[in-house]
């Protein structure tokens, strides 16, 4: 419903993105991960994602999210929490666990919702993963 209101908004796109990605369909998370990217006007990404879109295997949409983030982080300050995301989505542990533990450092804020990020799911039963947990003060919730 907010799409439909706030239309163009790479924001709400990156949610849709996320929602089909977590639902298995990667199809359809390809359309609005570009989208998100048109949105933010990055043309070359949002290119790399047609590409995908148009190969015959399923998208491959964490390599590009991570190489745009890399290249920003080039640029400018990204938190180690962004670099975490995109290694989840391509379930790389030993990076996504490093970037969640200089997130931890720097206390980035959004850390504490770690737990409830369906991209981390896959370091539920990582002991690294509950030693950050435990080092938050979180109550465990995996």
């Amino acid at each position: 419903m907010r799409a439909e209101i706030q239309r163009q908004s790479p924001y709400i796109e990156f949610y849709l993105f996320e929602a089909y990605w977590f639902k298995g369909m990667k199809k359809a998370a390809a359309q609005h991960a570009r989208q998100t990217f048109l949105g933010e006007g990055d043309q070359q990404s949002a290119q790399a994602v047609q590409r995908e879109l148009e190969s015959a295997g399923e998208p491959e949409l964490g390599k590009i999210f991570l190489g745009q983030d890399q290249q920003r982080a080039r640029k400018r300050y990204l938190s180690p929490i962004h670099l975490a995301s995109d290694y989840g989505l391509l379930e790389r542990k030993e990076e996504t666990v490093a970037a969640l533990e200089d997130a931890y450092r720097e206390r980035d804020p959004w850390l504490v919702f770690m737990q409830k990020e369906p991209v981390f799911d896959f370091l539920h039963s990582d002991e690294r993963y509950h030693a950050l947990v435990k080092k938050m003060g979180l109550p465990p919730a995996y």
